[in-house]
């Protein structure tokens, strides 16, 4: 489990493609309940 810092332009589509994931995961690790994320926001990941 590892921690990713939203940068400037990133989506949560592109942050699961980087990390290899899916986005309901990275939605669900996260308890996201929409894809606004923000520049900076800590999301979890497990890989």
């Amino acid at each position: 489990m590892t921690y990713y810092f939203v940068k400037p332009g990133q989506t949560l589509y592109r942050i699961a493609l980087i990390n290899k994931v899916g986005v309901n995961d990275l939605m669900r690790w996260n308890k996201l309940t929409s894809f606004t994320i923000e520049v900076g926001q800590k999301l979890l990941v497990q890989k």
